[in-house]
């Protein structure tokens, strides 16, 4: 491949680009293939050749004066001639770069070399809208491009994952994050990517980009200045309408001004909206504002805007922020926050509540117009951010608590009942009750049914992190009574506390009832998040209740399609994205699994998103992702889950990494501290059997980990016999309402016999029979690996290789176990 570039100065210097990929070429082995090229052509091409390749001068005659058109001829004549020569002997591609800024001749050779098909091929490329190319080179493409020979192709700008990739190849590390920063920074342009992606400020533009975009804007006129500044701050397409108010321009003077601006390539359109042509343009724009003119820009807009149809509450809101209007500005944020919330766009109602109380003016209950209290701002903000950044949340429940000027009034009651879920979901259910009951004091059933109905529900959910589950069903019941026919959004709520009351108590099939009343529910409004809790229960209830893959995921696509559908990402949907990925990991499905947890796992994990990285962890660790899988279950068992159950089962997945590791002791030391924490729970949906079936496993691998004896095997015995006997009951016992308990007490048997020293094939067959009911083909893999290693230990050589090989084949997706399979494999093939 031979390359020529042109530079923005090429026009000057004929050739430039000719000069470069001819140079390319003879370099690649210093001359010889040129040479021999040279001796297949015509004398008169390597005499031409040698006005562009001094390399030449040693090798050929020089040229004889002649008149100029007629050598730029015999020029044109012998380039084509040497690279056909070049071709025969060889593949030989030539590539000729930025070609708008191209010189004449250098045009003409390429219209040349396309005249007839070329024994080669050529690319160019040609970018439209330079504002340096000339009219000329503009008819020139215009030209080419109807010839038979050609083929044009539309390079579009890359999008946001291929913005990524080209990151990636220049070799900068970069969160997702800093990635959409860039790409919608540089518009999907390659050049102003790596600018962008090499620059070590974020905010600003490197020098080099910031100059040429500087020099786009030299010589504006007035009146194109004063609509290019409004465009620069707008930072957004613009209406004429809207321009016309903000510019104060007359109708002439404007459309004068806009054909002046696209002239320059400076402005696009798409018929009724204007914007400055890229994002980078506007940044170069605002740069060059002069102090006071930004603030009068923003003012201007904000009124323009304002009167223009269905205005952005939350654009002109930053405008009058930038205006440095607070009373104006804090009108508007109001106005953004309802209308986010009418959205249920959680994270944007959250982050202007949020403005909006730090606006607020001392001293004052009352602010915005129409009035708003701002117990009530405060309570709204906390609905906001229950279900999305706990953190915060607590932060803001800790000022609105700070500033209530009634303790006794309903608002007070709204804030006391969400500081107290807040501090229950932060680690501190004990603290946050009273705080529920406070609420329960002060909301009347007849005259605050719904919001009592509400703090019941509360009330029970903190009950359950207690561990007080026969209070906590109770609260359930009430809240159900209390707003039976009156609040339907309530209602539903309610109902599907009271489908997983049942389920905890042994009635699934009321359990599963009672979800498809709250289905049934007719909210009369849009409540996406009740669609989402409906869904993520009905899910965890066939999951918990051993029903397919498939069962649990079409239970769950309800939930999906409304949080699709309102752009919803919370704690609801973490929760029900990591039940299907759960229910399709189990069954041997990792990559259907990830596809529904990697989009949303890029980031560090947060409270209120532990499960969805408790996901992601485990299926890094079964794609083979070990350090990355630790790292991730490591963060997350840093958490606090206040649900007793997800408690429990959350604290399996960083021990179950351990394992799969090569980290025994670690695993069974977290296990052990889990089970003295959590296996005296009287809540049944608390996994204190799997929590010992992975104890019994972690023992069993430090007894055969050396050095032997010093963790005995009998010492190692007692101690899980002591947890087991914590337990509120048998944590095997059957009927429950986890259908897994069968196939958990056959491991147990088989994990205690290969600790005890006396492995069993039986129990590790019996204990694959019972996994293979439960479609498990990952547990039942298991077994039979361990029960192939108790095969070849005893002589059974024809059983392991049938165990070797069914587990090898139930383990695909499961790369730890199947490399542990294979090991086995190899060590008996070997023997």
């Amino acid at each position: 491949m031979a390359r020529g570039v042109c530079l923005p100065l090429s026009a000057q210097v004929p050739l430039l680009p000719v000069t470069d990929a001819l140079r390319d070429l003879f370099e690649t082995d210093g001359g010889q293939r040129f040479k021999e090229g040279l001796a297949d052509c015509a004398p008169y091409v390597g005499t031409a050749l040698r006005r562009l390749l001094p390399e030449l001068d040693d090798l050929v005659p020089a040229p004889q004066p002649t008149d100029g058109e007629w050598w730029r001829q015999r020029l044109l004549s012998a380039v084509g001639a040497i690279l056909s020569s070049l071709a025969a002997t060889r593949p030989t591609a030539v590539w000729f770069e930025d070609l708008h800024w191209a010189d004449a001749t250098t045009l003409d050779l390429v219209e040349h070399l396309l005249s007839r098909p070329p024994a080669f091929p050529l690319v160019v490329t040609y970018r439209r809208g330079d504002p340096h190319t000339s009219v000329v080179t503009g008819d020139w493409v215009r030209r080419i491009q109807r010839l038979r020979e050609v083929t044009t192709i539309e390079l579009e700008p890359l999008t946001r994952d291929e913005t990524a990739d080209q990151v990636a190849l220049l070799g900068v590390s970069m969160s997702p994050r800093e990635v959409d920063r860039v790409h919608q920074r540089s518009a999907g342009l390659p050049l102003f990517v790596e600018q962008l992606a090499r620059s070590a400020d974020a905010t600003t533009l490197p020098e080099p980009l910031a100059d040429l975009l500087d020099r786009r804007l030299v010589g504006l006129s007035p009146d194109e200045w004063v609509i290019a500044r409004t465009l620069g701050v707008a930072d957004r397409p613009l209406t004429a309408a809207v321009l016309r108010r903000s510019t104060d321009l007359t109708p002439p003077a404007l459309t004068a001004g806009l054909r002046a601006l696209d002239g320059r390539h400076l402005t696009t359109s798409d018929g009724h909206d204007v914007r400055l042509g890229h994002p980078l343009l506007a940044e170069a724009v605002r740069r060059r504002l002069v102090a006071g003119e930004a603030i009068e820009e923003h003012r201007r807009l904000a009124i323009a805007l304002a009167t223009g149809q269905d205005p952005s509450s939350a654009e002109i809101a930053e405008h009058w922020h930038r205006a440095d209007e607070p009373a104006q500005e804090i009108e508007w944020r109001i106005r953004a926050a309802r209308d986010a919330g009418s959205r249920f766009a959680a994270a944007q109602e959250a982050e202007q509540w949020q403005r909006a109380l730090a606006l607020w003016p001392d001293k004052a209950d009352v602010a915005g117009v129409p009035g708003l209290r701002k117990a009530d701002a405060y309570v709204a903000c906390l609905d906001a951010l229950q279900h999305i950044d706990w953190p915060t949340a607590a932060a803001v429940a800790d000022e609105a608590l700070a500033s209530l000027s009634d303790p006794r009034g309903a608002a007070a009651a709204a804030v006391y009942r969400r500081a107290g879920v807040i501090r229950g979901n932060l680690g501190d259910p004990a603290a946050g009750l009273p705080l529920v009951d406070q609420a329960l004091d002060i909301f009347d059933a007849q005259r605050h049914p719904a919001e009592r109905a509400r703090a019941l529900l509360d009330r029970a959910h903190l009950l359950a992190g207690l561990d007080r589950l026969d209070e906590a069903t109770t609260a359930c019941l009430q809240a159900g009574e209390l707003v039976a026919d009156r609040d339907p959004v309530t209602t539903r709520a309610a109902l599907v506390g009271q489908a997983g009351h049942a389920a905890d108590s042994g009635r699934f099939e009321d359990a599963l009832e009672l979800i498809r009343a709250a289905a049934g529910v007719d909210t009369a409004h849009a409540d996406p998040g009740g669609d989402v809790y409906v869904a993520l229960t009905h899910a965890h209830l066939l999951l918990t209740a051993g029903r397919s893959a498939d069962e649990v995921v079409t239970a769950g696509l309800p939930g999906l399609d409304a949080a699709e559908a309102w752009g919803i990402d919370d704690s609801r949907t973490s929760v029900l994205r990591a039940n299907l990925s759960e229910a399709l990991r189990h069954a041997g499905r990792v990559q259907e699994a990830a596809r529904l947890i990697d989009p949303v796992t890029e980031e560090p994990p947060t409270p209120h998103r532990w499960p969805t990285h408790s996901e992601r962890g485990l299926l890094d660790l079964l794609r083979g992702r070990s350090d990355a899988a630790t790292s991730r279950l490591d963060a997350v068992a840093e958490l606090f889950v206040v649900d007793l159950a997800n408690r429990a089962l959350c604290a399996q997945d960083a021990p179950t990494a351990d394992l799969w590791c090569g980290r025994p002791q670690r695993a069974y030391d977290r296990l052990t501290a889990t089970l003295r924490d959590l296996g005296g729970a009287e809540d049944p949906g608390v996994d204190v059997a799997g929590l010992l079936v992975l104890a019994a496993r972690a023992a069993a691998d430090l007894a055969a980990t050396p050095p032997a004896g010093e963790r005995p095997r009998a010492t190692l015995l007692r101690e899980l016999d002591d947890l087991a006997a914590r337990a509120a009951g048998d944590p095997f016992a059957t009927p429950h309402l986890n259908a897994n308990r069968p196939a958990l007490r056959a491991t147990w048997a088989a994990e205690l016999g290969r600790l005890a020293g006396t492995p069993s094939l039986g129990l590790w067959a019996a204990a694959a029979a019972a996994w293979d009911g439960l479609v498990r083909p990952h547990d039942s893999a298991y077994c039979r690996w361990r029960g192939a290693e108790v095969a070849l230990t005893t002589g059974q050589a024809s059983a392991a290789v049938r165990l070797l090989r069914r587990a090898e084949r139930d383990a695909r997706e499961h790369l730890p176990l199947l490399d542990s399979i294979r090991t086995t494999n190899a060590t008996h093939a070997s023997a």
